[in-house]
This record gives C-alpha cells, sequence and structure tokens, in this order.
C-alpha cells in the first residue's frame, strides 16, 4: 500500500473508493484443512464412507471365506434351510428369496465365519493329504522288500 498522495487518475479513484467504503484490514486467515494423514486415509478409502482399514480387513475376511466355503456352506444350510418351490407362489417368487439367501450367505455369513471355515478347512486337507501319504509307506516298504530279496 502506498502511504503517499495518489499520483494517476485510477490511484485518484481508488484512494475515494476506499475513503467512502473504509479500508479492509486483514487480522487473521482461519482455514479449515485436513492433515496429511487424514488426506492419505480419504484417498485409500475404495468404498466411500468405509475407512479404508475396515474395507481392507472385510475384504481379506471376504477372499478367506472363500477359501473355507465348504464348511461354512455346511453351517449355512443349518442356519437357514434351502428353499422349496412349493413355498412361494410363483418362480419368480421363489428366485428372489434364494438371491436374498445368497447374498445374506455371501456378504454377512462368509465373512463372519471365515476366522473358523478356513483354518478347520485346511486342517481337513492336511489331514486327509498325511493319511493319503501314510498309506503309500507300507506300500513303498513292501515294494523295496520283494524287490531286495
Amino acid at each position: 500500500m502506498r502511504s503517499g498522495p495518489p499520483t494517476g487518475v485510477g490511484d485518484t479513484f481508488s484512494a475515494v473508493l476506499s475513503e467512502i467504503t473504509g479500508r479492509v484490514v486483514v487480522t487473521a486467515v482461519v482455514a479449515s484443512l485436513r492433515s496429511a494423514e487424514r488426506q492419505r486415509e480419504l484417498e485409500l478409502r475404495f468404498i466411500p464412507g468405509v475407512p479404508a482399514d475396515v474395507a481392507a480387513a472385510y475384504l481379506l475376511l471376504l477372499v478367506l471365506g472363500v477359501f473355507g466355503a465348504p464348511t461354512s456352506r455346511l453351517w449355512w444350510r443349518r442356519l437357514w434351510p434351502p428353499e422349496a418351490v412349493a413355498e412361494y407362489g410363483g418362480r419368480v417368487g421363489y428366485l428372489a428369496a434364494r438371491m436374498v439367501r445368497g447374498l445374506f450367505f455371501l456378504l454377512l455369513f462368509l465373512p463372519l465365519s471365515a476366522c473358523l471355515s478356513a483354518p478347520l478347512l485346511l486342517a481337513r486337507n492336511v489331514s486327509g493329504a498325511a493319511a493319503a501319504f501314510r498309506g503309500l509307506l507300507p506300500w513303498r516298504a513292501r515294494r523295496r522288500a520283494t524287490a531286495g530279496g
């Protein structure tokens, strides 16, 4: 800002106008800004409104639940038995009920049961493989005995 007398027509007009309207003096600026950490978290979100950590944990449980699906499917059938066509007035109602049941299984029950079903299925598969391997061992021992003797 200039403190001396106005030198041109534009400066004179500005000086007169500022005297009429008053001088604006900025004393403070208030800005509402996000922190860098908050901005990073918002950028990581792939489902709006859901924190990235929660969405990642849900997707991890969903993937883990897919691996344990054979076991969880047995539990699900006991919890919510399959629909019968005769229970519904038409085929559209039956298909809608099956779709709702399938969505509940996929989106809710599968992630919730993943922590139990996937390790249980893995343990069953490992024990089955170990039993099969144990079954091969006597066969190999008999084969060596007949070959050597």
